[in-house]
């Protein structure tokens, strides 16, 4: 049975205009680095990412030294379940 169904998550479903930038946003936070550093490395690989064509997992040594920061990938995890949720939207289109 389908329980719900995702769509236009980005900029509908959360108050941010896109999950990289809620992500961004997060870790560069937490982790106390400029976020137009971080973001900027990290979008070289977010189309890839948004595909499914790589994972986090694979990249994420690699924007860490780019950055020259060890960054822990927990901070990542953290960062996706902090993604900031617009409940006022979902609780107005529940059927």
């Amino acid at each position: 049975m389908i329980k719900a169904i995702w769509f236009d998550f980005d900029g509908v479903l959360t108050l941010d205009k896109n999950g990289s930038y809620s992500t961004a946003k997060y870790i560069s936070s937490t982790a106390g680095i400029d976020m137009s550093i971080f973001s900027s490395e990290y979008s070289k690989y977010n189309a890839d990412l948004q595909i499914g064509k790589l994972k986090h997992e694979d990249v994420w040594e690699s924007i860490c030294d780019a950055i020259g920061l060890r960054i822990d990938i927990g901070f990542l995890h953290e960062a996706f379940i902090h993604t900031p949720i617009n409940f006022e939207g979902l609780s107005s289109h529940r059927s």
